[in-house]
């Protein structure tokens, strides 16, 4: 829980700052690459529950689509393309890392686990606390 906090929150923040020191726009205006980490990642936590796979096939789209995004991102920033990489990046780790929290807490049932109602609570609290 404390990589993924610490990953949408490192994210969320690092964005706008990159932004900012590639020359692509001003502090005022920065947090709209905030923005466009936040926004996705909020309202695909709510598309994903309806998409119809199970837990290891979402697994390996979301592994496999961060791996392909990644290596797009790459090739921007290679070809000094930063305003794409402002664009394309926020949203796509957006969407992608917003299913991660239901898979944390998925994974002990996935396994055979009883999860109860407080380890469940702990978990939530854990993630909240970072």
């Amino acid at each position: 829980m404390l990589i993924h906090s610490t990953l949408e929150i490192g994210i969320g923040s690092w964005i706008p700052t990159y932004a900012i020191k590639a020359g692509i726009t001003s502090i005022e205006r920065s947090g709209i690459y905030s923005m466009l980490f936040w926004l996705p990642n909020c309202i695909f936590r709510l598309i994903w529950i309806y998409i119809p796979l199970d837990f290891h096939s979402k697994l390996k789209l979301i592994v496999y689509s961060l791996a392909g995004s990644t290596t797009i991102l790459l090739l921007l920033q290679s070809f000094d393309l930063y305003q794409a990489v402002c664009i394309f990046g926020p949203l796509t780790t957006g969407i992608l890392l917003s299913n991660l929290y239901v898979f944390i807490l998925a994974i002990p049932t996935q396994n055979g686990y009883q999860f109860t109602g407080s380890n469940s609570a702990n978990l939530v609290m854990a993630n909240s606390l970072g």
